[in-house]
């Protein structure tokens, strides 16, 4: 009977771990490619605001030097920032959603031996600033 329960309740959790981290990975994309569609959007008016700079023939040369110089650097960032947002690995949201939602906790004490081997990895993206900042703002996110 007890071993029963105990196959039961693992049952139990492998399903909604599984269904909770389907919906997470599933929201998580949509997410990530609104983020990778904004910072695009950012890029494309960075773009069309240093063509406009180049454009202009204003008297003071060393102001639109100075204008010039920034935007370019701005859209580096920008690109930089959309590149990091493709390489976003979404199993790391999934991670902190079914960490953040509970679900984690409810693992048999069985399982969570075997689990503490697996999630020994030494880097991740949620220890680096950008992706600790990328997850905040997925996870504050509309959807």
């Amino acid at each position: 009977r007890e071993e029963l329960y105990i196959t039961e309740r693992k049952d139990r959790y492998n399903k909604l771990h599984h269904a909770c981290s389907k919906l997470l990975h599933r929201e998580g994309k949509v997410v990530k490619s609104f983020m990778c569609q904004k910072v695009g959007k950012e890029i494309k008016a960075a773009q069309e605001k240093e063509s406009s700079i180049q454009d202009s023939e204003d008297a003071t040369t060393e102001l639109t030097a100075k204008l010039l110089a920034k935007t370019q650097k701005r859209r580096a960032k920008l690109e930089q920032k959309l590149e990091q947002t493709k390489k976003f690995e979404l199993s790391a949201i999934v991670d902190v959603g079914l960490k953040r939602l509970g679900v984690l906790n409810l693992m048999p004490d069985d399982e969570k031996d075997a689990s503490d081997d697996k999630n020994a990895s030494p880097i991740s993206q949620a220890d680096d600033p950008f992706y600790a900042d990328l997850i905040e703002s997925m996870l504050q996110h509309k959807r």
